[in-house]
């Protein structure tokens, strides 16, 4: 997800919070910035923080919300489940926030967000995909992006149908965001008659996956699925180049959408793939609008179909919508 959706989606978001909650009266708006902003996934942190200030800078500087400023509380949660839970604590109990950004694994949010919960906080994360995160019927809890049910459906069917997929491999890290994705797509594959020949996992943290590579080379497998992030994915997919012995290893890695040269001419050679699928915009130039501009609100899969970014407030309860500028 790119730092442009950050930057500008938190506008929106912070917006929605603070009139949420516009009961409270005090001299300043508190929102909680909760995510990894430090440990190996601390960019997506870093992401949270400047998306966030962006849109802090914008509103404060229009007059703010109802003349009160709003005033950004950081916390720092490393993906860890407990931290997160100390976070959420001292955010709710110390720092008086009326709503929070985040977090950003799901492993963190859903035991997050039973503290914001019975503290009556609301809570919106940017970046968890577990579907439990809304469907614990919590009042206070949103999403803004796509949940594992919905991305597994466009992994499974994108490695049926463009990939052409017959030996497929599916790995996750273990963890509820990387496991929960992992399942999602090897369900689909399977509804769509593809039987993975192995489903395994990995330890995040670690970096030696040489006994999984072996694994995955006694498979014959052509496509290899991951579950999990950036820390794991790179030293994976090196280790899987190492271990090709002339099998090409073809990655597409997130917000990237042209092809990575592979030779036409060596077609006979078999590849495998590597492919972490994600939301991200499409491209301006296809879209109307004009001036390299993205209309408000429209996002795709990579060659998939145009959505609409919304808040999942999980079933039974209505939908709610608003709008993201692009650009």
């Amino acid at each position: 997800m790119s730092q442009t959706f950050y930057k500008k989606g938190f506008l929106a978001l912070a917006v929605a919070t603070a009139m949420g909650v516009s009961s409270y009266v005090q001299a300043d708006v508190k929102i909680g910035v909760a995510g990894p902003m430090t440990g190996a996934n601390a960019a997506f942190g870093e992401q949270y923080m400047k998306g966030a200030q962006a849109a802090t800078d914008k509103i404060n500087a229009a007059g703010g919300i109802n003349g009160e400023k709003i005033v950004l509380v950081k916390g720092d949660d490393a993906c860890e489940p407990k931290q997160a839970v100390a976070v959420a604590n001292r955010l709710v109990d110390q720092d008086k926030v009326i709503g929070v950004v985040g977090h950003f694994c799901s492993s963190n949010t859903i035991p997050a967000s039973e503290v914001y919960d019975e503290a009556g906080v609301i809570a919106i994360t940017p970046g968890s995909t577990n579907p439990q995160v809304t469907e614990r019927g919590l009042s206070a809890m949103f999403r803004m992006c796509g949940r594992d049910d919905q991305q597994g459906i466009v992994a499974g069917d994108y490695i049926v149908d463009v990939l052409k997929g017959k030996k497929v491999a599916v790995l996750h890290d273990k963890d509820t965001y990387g496991q929960g994705l992992a399942d999602a797509t090897k369900a689909q594959l399977t509804k769509r008659g593809v039987t993975p020949v192995l489903y395994e996992g990995l330890t995040r943290g670690e970096k030696d996956f040489s006994a999984v590579v072996t694994k995955i080379r006694s498979t014959g497998a052509d496509v290899v699925y991951f579950g999990g992030l950036h820390p794991e994915a790179g030293p994976l997919v090196r280790q899987l180049r190492e271990q090709a012995q002339g099998r090409q290893v073809h990655v597409r890695r997130r917000h990237r959408h042209r092809r990575t040269g592979v030779d036409r001419r060596r077609q006979a050679v078999r590849r495998w793939r590597v492919h972490d699928l994600w939301r991200r915009p499409a491209p301006a130039a296809r879209q109307q609008g004009g001036g390299g501009r993205v209309p408000q609100g429209r996002y795709r899969a990579r060659r998939l179909h145009p959505v609409r970014l919304r808040l999942d407030p999980g079933p039974g309860r209505r939908v709610q919508r608003f709008q993201v500028e692009q650009g």
